[in-house]
């Protein structure tokens, strides 16, 4: 008869891996190869058991909470008290996630008898954590099915190289070196003494320009500004008055006016006219300086 209470586990090998043919080319799973010493009174034990696996995240017996679902294996044969078991939790979240791990384990003679807890648990050494889990294998894709796998915080920087496809405005953040960004792409402007073809912006709101700038056509809306005043615009209900010179030109219509201010004040009964000098063509210049007998009649040039 088998003296249960005396009955406990010692180690030939903690944890072993599970023994692979290497010759052949297999898949790693989460099995293991457990391979432990059982004595009966003080003497190896021989003859077929029934063991139990559960895996602890405390050593002692009674305490702790269980990782993962209990094993049970039946007519394990020990030979001069050695004794071989495949164990697999599966892809146990809570099992190998690098915090300690204890086996507790139960044996009894196969088939009969209640089952005897060993104690104290042994402890999980780091060999199943060298096994790549099908965990790993997901987060290899940095799939979505991979629950923090990898997380935002663990990456600290991607070379600009690296990355392809399209990434949302949105979702970039930082300093992109000019070294990263493709050259030539119709997508956005870059700095350079060349030319860059097919190229077109758009920009709203003020920009400011330090060296010089070069173009063929400059198509101004309103006007255009030296120092901060106007010297060239059009006005008049047509847009077909133009006005060349500090604060030049609003009056009339088809008038042309050339000097400071001229036609600033704006003269509205002259039409097709040109003025020349400071404040000509205006309301003002000739309310102070001409009669009205003077005032110019259409098609006259007033200097």
């Amino acid at each position: 008869m088998i003296n249960h209470t005396t009955r406990r586990l010692m180690f030939t090998f903690v944890i072993a891996l599970a023994l692979l043919n290497a010759g052949a080319a297999v898949a790693q799973t989460t099995a293991f190869t457990y391979q432990g010493r059982l004595t009966d009174g003080g003497n190896p034990a021989d003859g077929s058991y029934d063991l139990t696996f559960k895996l602890f995240d405390t050593a002692t017996v009674g305490g702790g909470t269980q990782q993962g679902a209990t094993l049970s294996l039946t007519n394990v044969a020990v030979s001069g008290g050695v004794f071989t078991a495949r164990l697999d939790f599966g892809a146990c979240a809570g099992c190998f996630d690098g915090a300690d791990r204890f086996l507790e384990i139960a044996v009894r003679p196969s088939g009969g008898g209640s089952f005897t807890t060993l104690s104290p648990r042994q402890p999980i050494t780091s060999t199943p954590y060298a096994v790549k889990s099908v965990s790993a294998a997901t987060a290899d894709g940095l799939s979505l099915a991979c629950v923090s796998c990898v997380t935002s915080a663990q990456i600290q920087s991607v070379q600009g190289s690296q990355v392809t496809g399209s990434i949302a405005g949105g979702q970039i953040s930082g300093t992109i070196p000019l070294a990263s960004v493709p050259a030539g792409s119709a997508s956005y402007i870059q700095s350079g003494t060349g030319q860059q073809a097919s190229s077109n912006f758009n920009i709203s709101g003020d920009g400011t320009a330090g060296g010089t700038l070069s173009g063929n056509v400059v198509n101004a809306t309103t006007r255009i500004s030296l120092g901060g005043f106007p010297i060239l615009r059009i006005s008049g209900p047509g847009n077909d008055s133009l006005g060349v010179g500090r604060f030049a030109g609003v009056g009339g219509e088809g008038n042309t006016f050339v000097g400071f201010e001229a036609g600033s004040a704006g003269f509205p009964e002259a039409n097709n006219n040109t003025f020349v000098g400071k404040m000509r063509g205006s309301s003002l210049f000739f309310t102070e300086a001409v009669t009205p007998s003077l005032a110019p009649t259409p098609s006259s040039v007033v200097a």
